[in-house]
């Protein structure tokens, strides 16, 4: 069964309009721009259409707007959490195991080190209403900022 077409434009309506807001929030600094831009695109790429909420949608461009707007707090919000995707994504590429029992060790650090972050950034969208990504990015061959 395919989907209505209205609710297909409405979706690439939202992506078009988060990813513009999202680089201009970003006030050209190109790392920050290609972290938005893959999180966007994870975000669209693994969620469902059916689980979209139009009103945190609308509620997180206008979050971006004020981003872009001035250097406030929704601005240090999120250059804050561009900033800690990047160094998440920096640190999974960069990762190499040792050899031995250390293995473990590395890997139980690894799954506990963002979950605060996580934790924030869940809260912060269920008081404000927001749809900011807050699974982590692993699974990209590429490294963040490089085409």
């Amino acid at each position: 069964m395919t989907e209505p077409v209205g609710r297909y434009q409405i979706i690439l309506h939202a992506y078009r309009h988060l990813f513009k807001l999202s680089r201009r929030a970003t006030r050209g600094s190109r790392r920050a721009q290609y972290v938005a831009r893959d999180l966007l695109r994870e975000s669209f790429r693994k969620g469902q259409p059916k689980d979209w909420d139009e009103a945190k949608i609308w509620n997180t461009l206008i979050f971006l707007r004020e981003a872009a707007k001035e250097t406030g707090l929704e601005h240090r919000i999120f250059k804050n959490l561009l900033s800690v995707r990047y160094s998440e994504a920096v640190d999974y590429h960069d990762y190499k195991k040792p050899l031995g029992r250390a293995n473990e060790l590395i890997d139980t650090l690894n799954e506990n080190k963002y979950n605060s972050y996580n934790m924030t950034i869940k809260m912060l969208n269920e008081t404000m209403g927001l749809c900011l990504p807050s699974t982590k990015f692993y699974g990209s061959t590429q490294k963040l900022g490089h085409r």
